[in-house]
C-alpha cells in the first residue's frame, strides 16, 4: 500500500509522508464517532480546561466550544462515541498556551492531534494514564522537557510524532515495550546519546525518523529485526543530521522492504556493505556527507528501484565507477562529486534513461565522453568539471534537449572544437567548459540557446570573432569569454542581452571601437576588456549604467580621449581602470563616484 511518493528525502516531504498516516489512523478511529456529544457532556468541564490554557478565544475556530446546553451542537475538534470523548484533532488552530494536565482524566482518549499550533511547556506525566491511546501527534509546537517514561504504559499505541519542538534527553529504552508501533517521528529536536538497541523489538515499525538531533554512537546490528521498515508507508528509516559513527551494519541487509534510508551529515566510516544489494525495494538511499570509503559495490546493481543515491560530499570512495549499474534505470538523482573515483565513464550506464541529476565532479575520471549517452534524454543537470577528460565533446550529445546545466570545466583538458550540433539543446541554462583546451571558433548556431543564463568559456584556445547572431541570447547574465585569443570587433548587436550583469572579455586580441549601442546593458555589475587592441573613445551613451557597485576594466587597450562628461551620472562605479592607455585628464573633481575605492588612471 503506497501511501506517499518516496523520491526525496526532504523534511516537508517527510512530515506529509506522516500526515498522511495519521490522517488514516484518525479516519480509523473515527468510524465509530457520533456526529453530536451527547453522551459526553460530563467531559465538558475537562474539555474546557484546553480551551482556558490555550487562549480558546484566539482560536481560528472554536465552534461549538462552551455551548453546554444542547449536546447535539459539534465542538469543532472534538469526537464524542456516544459515552466518551476519544480524539481531538486541533491542528494548525492557533491553540497557544500549555497542555492539560487535567486531560489524564478523558480515560477513553484514543488519539490526540495537535500539529503546528504555539504550544509551549512540557508533556504532562499524568498522561500516562490514558492506556487506550493510539495516536499522539505534536508536531511544530515550542515544546520541551523529556517525554515522560509513564506513556510507555500506552501499550495500544500506533503513532508518536512530536517533530520539530525543542525536546530532549535520551531516547528511552523503554519504548520497546510499544510493540505495536506504527510510526515515530521525534526528530528536529534536541535528543542525546545513542540508539537504543532495545528498540529492536518494535517489529511493527513502518516508519522511524530521528534526525535532526543530537544522537551519538553506532548504528545498532540489533535493529535488523525491523524487517517491516517502510513495507506500508513507503517512509522508512531517517537518521541523518546527528553524529552518529561506525560502520554500516551488514545486517542491515534484512530490511527488504525499507524504501527511504537516510544516514547523511553524520560520522560514519568504513565500507558500503556489498549484502545491501538485498535491499531491493530501496528508492531513495542517502549516504553524503560522511566519512565512507572503500568501492562502489558491483552487487548494488540489484537496487532496480532506487530513484536516489547521494554518496558525495565528505566521503572517499576509490576505484571505478560499476558498469553493472547501468541496470539501475529507474535512478533519477544520482551524486557522487568529491570522491576519488577514477576510471572512464561506463557507457553501460547510457540505459539510465530516467537519470536527470548526475554529479560526478571532483573525482579524478579520466578517458573520453561517451557518446550513446546522449540517450539520457531527461537530464538536467550534469557535472563532470573538476577531472582529468582528455576528449573532444560528442556531437550527438545535442539530443540532451532537456539539459539546463551541464559543467565540464575546471581541470579537464577537452580538445577540438564547440560542437555546433548543440546549438539543438535549447533548455540549457547554464553550460561551463572554462580551463580546458578547446580551439575554433564560437558557433553561430548557438544563437539558438536562447535560455542560456551563464556561459563559461574562457581559458581555453578560442579564436575568431564574436558572433552577431548571439545577440539572440538575451537571457543572458554572465558571459566569461577572457583569456582566449578572439580578434575581431565587439558586435554593436549585442546590446540585446540586457541581462548582462557580468561581461569578461580580457586577455584576447579584440579590435575596434567600444559599441555605443551597449549603453542598453543597464544591469552590468562587473565589465573587463581589459588586455585586448581595443581603439577609439569611451561612449558617452555608457552613462545609462548605474548598476549596484559597478567594476569597469578597460586597462591595456588603446583607448584616447577624455571621461565623457555624462559619466558623471555614474553613481555607483566602485572600480574604474583604464590604465595603459591614452585616455587624459583623469577624473574631474565635479563627478560625484561616491562609492569608487580604486581607480586606474590613463
Amino acid at each position: 500500500m503506497t501511501i506517499c511518493s518516496s523520491a526525496l528525502l526532504l523534511p516537508a516531504v517527510w512530515s506529509r509522508c506522516f500526515n498522511l498516516l495519521l490522517a488514516l489512523l484518525l479516519a480509523t478511529t473515527a468510524t465509530i464517532v457520533s456526529a453530536s456529544m451527547c453522551g459526553c457532556q460530563y467531559r465538558y468541564a475537562l474539555l474546557m480546561d484546553l480551551y482556558t490554557a490555550t487562549n480558546g478565544a484566539g482560536w481560528l475556530n472554536s465552534s461549538g466550544w462552551n455551548t453546554t446546553d444542547d449536546c447535539s451542537v459539534d465542538w469543532y475538534g472534538v469526537a464524542c462515541d456516544g459515552s466518551d470523548v476519544i480524539y481531538v484533532q486541533m491542528d494548525s488552530n492557533s491553540l497557544q498556551g500549555t497542555l492539560p494536565s487535567s486531560w489524564s482524566g478523558l480515560s477513553a482518549m484514543q488519539a490526540i492531534n495537535l500539529i503546528n499550533n504555539n504550544l509551549a511547556g512540557t508533556l504532562p506525566d499524568s498522561w500516562g494514564g490514558l492506556t487506550l491511546m493510539n495516536t499522539l501527534a505534536l508536531n511544530s509546537n515550542s515544546l520541551s522537557g523529556t517525554i515522560p517514561e509513564s506513556f510507555t504504559n500506552w501499550k495500544f499505541l500506533l503513532t508518536l510524532v512530536v517533530r520539530g519542538n525543542n525536546f530532549d534527553g535520551t531516547l528511552l529504552a523503554s519504548f520497546a515495550n510499544f510493540t505495536r508501533m506504527l510510526n515515530i517521528d521525534l526528530s528536529q529536536n534536541n535528543f542525546v546519546g545513542t540508539l537504543p538497541d532495545s528498540w529492536s523489538i518494535m517489529t511493527n515499525l513502518n516508519a522511524l525518523a530521528l534526525f535532526s538531533n543530537r544522537l551519538n554512537g553506532t548504528l545498532p546490528s540489533s535493529w535488523s529485526s525491523m524487517t517491516l521498515l517502510g513495507g506500508i508507508a513507503e517512509v522508512g528509516l531517517q537518521l541523518q543530521n546527528n553524529s552518529l559513527t561506525g560502520a554500516l551494519p551488514d545486517t542491515w541487509s534484512t530490511m527488504s522492504m525499507l524504501t527511504i534510508l537516510g544516514l547523511s551529515s553524520n560520522k560514519l566510516s568504513g565500507l558500503l556493505p556489498s549484502s545491501w544489494s538485498s535491499m531491493t525495494q530501496l528508492t531513495t538511499l542517502d549516504l553524503n556527507s560522511n566519512e565512507l570509503n572503500g568501492s562502489l559495490p558491483q552487487s548494488w546493481s540489484t537496487m532496480t528501484k532506487l530513484q536516489v543515491l547521494y554518496l558525495h560530499n565528505g566521503n572517499n570512495f576509490t576505484g571505478t565507477l560499476p558498469a553493472s549499474w547501468g541496470v539501475m534505470g529507474a535512478l533519477v538523482d544520482l551524486r557522487l562529486s568529491g570522491n576519488g573515483i577514477t576510471g572512464e565513464l561506463p557507457s553501460s550506464w547510457s540505459s539510465m534513461r530516467a537519470l536527470q541529476t548526475l554529479w560526478l565532479n571532483s573525482n579524478s575520471l579520466s578517458g573520453t565522453l561517451p557518446s550513446n549517452w546522449s540517450t539520457m534524454t531527461r537530464l538536467a543537470t550534469l557535472q563532470l568539471n573538476s577531472n582529468t577528460f582528455n576528449c573532444s565533446l560528442p556531437d550527438s550529445w545535442s539530443a540532451l534537449a532537456n539539459l539546463q546545466g551541464l559543467y565540464i570545466h575546471a581541470g579537464n583538458s577537452l580538445i577540438g572544437s564547440l560542437p555546433a550540433a548543440w546549438a539543438s539543446m535549447r533548455a540549457l541554462v547554464e553550460l561551463r567548459l572554462s580551463d580546458n583546451r578547446l580551439t575554433g571558433e564560437l558557433p553561430s548556431s548557438w544563437s539558438s540557446m536562447s535560455n542560456l543564463r551563464q556561459l563559461w568559456l574562457y581559458s581555453n584556445s578560442l579564436t575568431g570573432s564574436l558572433p552577431s547572431s548571439w545577440s539572440n541570447m538575451t537571457q543572458m547574465v554572465s558571459l566569461f569569454l577572457h583569456t582566449n585569443t578572439f580578434n575581431d570587433t565587439l558586435p554593436s548587436s549585442w546590446s540585446s542581452m540586457k541581462q548582462m550583469q557580468s561581461l569578461y572579455l580580457a586577455n584576447n586580441a579584440l579590435i575596434g571601437t567600444l559599441p555605443e549601442s551597449w549603453a542598453n546593458m543597464t544591469q552590468l555589475a562587473i565589465f573587463n576588456l581589459a588586455r585586448n587592441s581595443l581603439t577609439g573613445t569611451l561612449p558617452a551613451s555608457w552613462s545609462a549604467w548605474n548598476g549596484a557597485q559597478l567594476i569597469i576594466g578597460l586597462g591595456n587597450n588603446r583607448l584616447s580621449g577624455t571621461l565623457p562628461s555624462s559619466w558623471s551620472k555614474i553613481s555607483q562605479i566602485v572600480t574604474f581602470d583604464v590604465s595603459n592607455n591614452c585616455v587624459s585628464g583623469g577624473i574631474p573633481s565635479s563627478y560625484a563616484f561616491p562609492a569608487l575605492t580604486s581607480s586606474g588612471g590613463g
